[in-house]
């Protein structure tokens, strides 16, 4: 079941899209990561699949490249957390895909994303949560993204694939500019335009 729940989802995060992406899934390896816990640190692109058997914390730059990754509970009484953030530019596309699946009781699931988007690069995410028959718990999907320039383009959608009564859900993303308010401001403290857009980028990928 849980093959088959994953094969749904996947399917579904090609399915119309608005930016169109070079990168072709199924010319990517598949990574197999068992019995996962702690920190995880990606670097690598390509098509991950973790079995998380206690709290696993997931994170990775949004670069250049394809990076998905799937999150599957084996465990009860667990945390598992996605995070990414990043800024991409030139002609750079960046394609990203979270999926945490709750297949066990008490699964807290949480997705955050944060990027920038300069010149003519791309941006495709997608984020999805998912939890089988019994399976409790929550999820949370967060994910905001600024676009900083006319000819950048950034696709995000979030989905839900949820099968339990039991699994309360919340997602919010969104996609901006930045604050013409915040550029003034720093101007009026000795900032130039490039400096103060730059700052604020900068503290916003740190939140």
């Amino acid at each position: 079941m849980q093959k088959e729940n994953m094969t749904q989802i996947n399917k579904q995060n090609t399915y119309g899209l608005k930016v169109s992406t070079p990168h072709d899934l199924d010319q990517m390896p598949k990574k197999i990561l068992h019995n996962v816990f702690g920190d995880v640190v990606l670097t690598e692109s390509g098509v991950y699949e973790l079995s998380c058997i206690s709290d696993t914390y997931v994170s990775h730059n949004i670069v250049n490249g394809l990076m998905h990754i799937t999150c599957v509970s084996h465990a009860d009484d667990i945390k598992i957390n996605i995070k990414a953030n990043g800024k991409v530019d030139n002609d750079i596309v960046s394609d990203v895909y979270h999926n945490i699946i709750a297949n066990n009781k008490n699964v807290m699931s949480k997705i955050e994303a944060r990027a920038a988007a300069y010149d003519n690069s791309k941006i495709i995410y997608r984020s999805s949560l998912g939890a089988s028959v019994g399976a409790g718990g929550a999820g949370t999907q967060k994910a905001h993204f600024l676009i900083l320039s006319n000819t950048a383009e950034i696709d995000a959608e979030p989905s839900l694939d949820i099968a339990s009564n039991t699994f309360p859900t919340s997602h919010a993303i969104g996609v901006s500019g930045v604050d013409k308010n915040k550029i003034w401001y720093l101007a009026t403290h000795g900032y130039d335009i490039i400096n103060g857009e730059q700052e604020i980028v900068e503290g916003f990928l740190g939140n």
